[in-house]
């Protein structure tokens, strides 16, 4: 039988207190529309735990509001995939917080586009481990501004080899 939360409007998702949103099931999270997973309140979407973040689909996670992306523990921004990341828009990257870009794992980062990177904040992009800019490609470093290579850290600069 499914979830009743599948049948949930808007409104009635808003009102599941925030100390409920752990106890719904990674199935039911799947099986949630876009317009139901856009109406969490940011609060809710704090309360998501790691399992749930890392089951949203691409376009579940895509139509969240910015100030929501931003408020995903880092531990669930670890625990996306490539997939889920690449699904990001261009307005959710920069809505990344500079904690969040540094619990980047080497392949999530290295497996962002080039425009994602782009519309990285400088400070996030400064943020990211060092091993991250080294695995980065040719091309994802060409689209970097010059305001975003100036803000790379000393030891970044340095992991970059000549044929980057």
């Amino acid at each position: 039988m499914p979830s009743p939360i599948l049948f949930y409007t808007s409104d009635q998702i808003q009102a599941i207190p925030t100390s409920q949103i752990a106890t719904i099931t990674t199935d039911t999270i799947i099986a949630l529309t876009t317009d139901q997973v856009r109406a969490f309140t940011t609060a809710q979407v704090a309360a998501l735990t790691t399992a749930q973040v890392r089951n949203l689909l691409t376009n579940q996670l895509s139509n969240m509001e910015t100030v929501d992306i931003a408020a995903l523990k880092t531990s669930s921004i670890a625990a996306l995939t490539t997939a889920q990341l690449n699904a990001l828009t261009s307005d959710q990257v920069v809505a990344l917080t500079t904690a969040q870009a540094a619990a980047l794992t080497t392949a999530q980062a290295s497996g962002l586009s080039a425009a994602q990177l782009n519309y990285m904040e400088t400070a996030d992009l400064a943020a990211l481990k060092t091993s991250s800019i080294a695995a980065l490609t040719t091309a994802q470093l060409n689209l970097l501004t010059s305001d975003q290579v100036v803000a790379l850290t000393t030891a970044q600069a340095a992991a970059l080899t000549t044929a980057q």
